[in-house]
């Protein structure tokens, strides 16, 4: 299931994105001086769930796309499941900064529930 790795991946493109990159300029009114700072030194660590959701919700789906053992039924409702949770969180949260940036991880899921759970690989018979 490359859609559901490719939506992991890119939920945690968008984690790093706002962990380490300025998306803040502030400004000092004593130095004319511009710094970027991230979402966390903004808001504080209070934000670190909102972006963290979408990488485990992202991780459920793929470990459901990929585990065997789980029955087809479990495995396409986890599938399912997460890309529905991960769908509300996104028209949630679309309007704030960082909305836009889970809709890439989200059409990965998609992709990945619409394609379903990966089949595991029939076993070989031994010949004797």
């Amino acid at each position: 299931m490359l859609a559901a790795i490719f939506a992991h991946t890119l939920a945690w493109a968008a984690f790093l994105f706002f962990v380490l990159s300025p998306v803040y300029q502030a400004e000092s009114n004593s130095v004319d001086l511009q710094t970027g700072l991230t979402l966390i030194e903004v808001n504080g660590y209070k934000a670190m769930p909102l972006i963290l959701i979408p990488v485990v919700v992202t991780g459920v789906g793929t470990l459901a796309a990929f585990a065997t053992g789980w029955g087809e039924t479990l495995r396409g409702r986890l599938l399912w499941g997460s890309t529905i949770v991960l769908t509300i969180y996104a028209i949630l949260v679309f309007t704030s900064v960082i909305g836009i940036f889970f809709v890439p991880p989200l059409l990965g899921l998609l992709g990945a529930a619409l394609i379903g759970p990966e089949e595991p690989a029939p076993k070989a018979r031994g010949y004797r």
